[in-house]
């Protein structure tokens, strides 16, 4: 389970998060999407959303690149995923968020690397995304992530179809809160509330 000892700490994002939404064909055209919500939501800065239609036999260039450059995890329930308790990770970063602490992960000596966790989420129904990474060796070969919260999934335009899963946004909304980017995920979930009142 992460947490405070876990294999990194928040200096290895403190240049920010990369979300990448790889998103099935068919959620395009669908209005209850709401991965395009979250990129319309997070306006680029410590949060960096990007939108990337899946493809079995022609992954995204850009992606595979990044895979190799940046340290990447996939939000994916897979057997040996790491356990991320996101209401256990939220209590510890408020703890350890002290004002010194604030300013030394914003302090960034001239010359180092960038320091950016890529996180990965499958855009589709629970289904498709099964086929998505049953069907993408690249995708099998990064390190998984399980969310876990006892926050239950607030989505009415669609039909969950497990009985502890998220839409995208909620999910996003957990992984900012477990992050420590509140004001990202407090932005991101009064978009997501008034978007799921639509009739």
């Amino acid at each position: 389970m992460f947490s405070s000892s876990a294999a990194f700490s928040p200096a290895d994002w403190q240049d920010g998060i990369d979300i990448v939404l790889l998103t099935h064909s068919t959620e395009y055209q669908k209005s209850t999407n709401t991965g395009v919500l979250v990129q319309q939501s997070l306006l680029p800065g410590r949060v960096r959303v990007r939108r990337v239609p899946w493809s079995r036999v022609e992954p995204d260039a850009l992606l595979i690149k990044s895979l190799s450059e940046q340290c990447s995890f996939l939000l994916y329930p897979e057997p040996e995923a790491l356990i991320l308790d996101v209401d256990h990770w939220q209590l510890h970063w408020q703890q350890q968020a002290t004002p010194e602490s604030t300013q030394l992960l914003q302090q960034q000596p001239v010359g180092t690397q960038r320091r950016c966790i890529q996180l990965i989420l499958l855009d589709a129904t629970w289904q498709l995304a099964r086929k998505m990474y049953n069907q993408s060796p690249y995708l099998q070969q990064i390190p998984s992530i399980r969310l876990q919260s006892a926050r239950p999934s607030q989505y009415l335009l669609r039909r969950n179809q497990t009985s502890d899963g998220w839409c995208t946004a909620e999910t996003v909304v957990l992984l900012l809160t477990a992050f420590g980017f509140v004001a990202e995920a407090t932005l991101l979930q009064q978009s997501f509330e008034c978007f799921n009142q639509r009739s």
